[in-house]
């Protein structure tokens, strides 16, 4: 289950390998567009409805979030502020 107190555990530029072990298992790449962001985005669905997104850039994480049970969105900046937008 993904949530805040699993948030807290991610740190702002962790690399993006050391979060594939911490979840476990391997994401999903998402966020294949016209429009060219730098980073690659990738997700994992949860347990209770949940899920935990990365944006990577140069192989560490640079922002991350959570949809808790709650279906509330908590976010992990880049200056590793955590943020809740609520639902």
């Amino acid at each position: 289950t993904f949530d805040k107190a699993f948030l807290q555990s991610i740190k702002a530029v962790m690399l993006y390998e050391r979060i594939v072990k911490i979840v476990g298992v391997p994401p999903v790449k998402v966020g294949e567009s016209s429009i060219k962001m730098p980073g690659e985005k990738y997700h994992w669905s949860g347990m209770d409805n949940t899920a935990f997104n990365i944006l990577v850039v140069a192989g560490k994480v640079v922002e991350a979030n959570v949809m808790t049970p709650e279906k509330i969105i908590i976010i992990l900046d880049g200056y590793g502020e955590i943020n809740e937008l609520g639902k």
